[in-house]
Formats: C-alpha cells, structure tokens, sequence
C-alpha cells in the first residue's frame, strides 16, 4: 500500500518525518542538558555531605572541649571558695 501513495501524502509524511526528527533532536539535547546538571547536582551533594561530615566532626570537637573547659572553670571556682574560706577562718 506504501507505493499508492499520492505525491500529496509522500510530502505529508516527509513533512512530518522532518517535524518528528526536529522534534527528537530537541528532546535529545533537553536530555543531555538535564542529565549533565543532574551529574553536577549530584557532585554537590556530595561535597556538601562530605563538607558537613567535616563541619559535625568539627562541631562534636568543639562541643567537647566546651565541657573541658566548663569543668575546669567548676574545679578552679571550688578551688577559690575553698581558698576563700580558709582565708576567712584565719
């Protein structure tokens, strides 16, 4: 049936064939767009994880020697008011 066609229907499909392929060219290139910024959302991702590891590990260091230095600063305050009393019982 394909060779019956009219000269108007052969131009109809090349027509369209020439819209289609157009049109998948498009959709191609918006994959390949999308799919690179997706690469590159992912690579961020993983940076920032890997920073914010970092960042928690920092923080847990920090916090710990907050308590460091809050106990040191209970001991040298008992260690006044023990000094303090034994000066007033003097």
């Amino acid at each position: 049936m394909k060779n019956n066609l009219t000269p108007e229907e052969i131009s109809h499909r090349q027509t369209q064939s020439r819209r289609l392929q157009t049109e998948l060219f498009g959709l191609q290139s918006d994959h390949g767009r999308l799919a690179r910024k997706h690469v590159d959302l992912v690579a961020e991702i993983r940076r920032l994880k890997t920073e914010l590891s970092h960042l928690q590990k920092d923080v847990a260091e920090k916090e710990a020697l907050e308590r460091s230095l809050t106990r040191e600063i209970e001991l040298a305050e008992e260690a006044i008011a023990h000094t303090k009393k034994q000066i007033d019982t003097l």
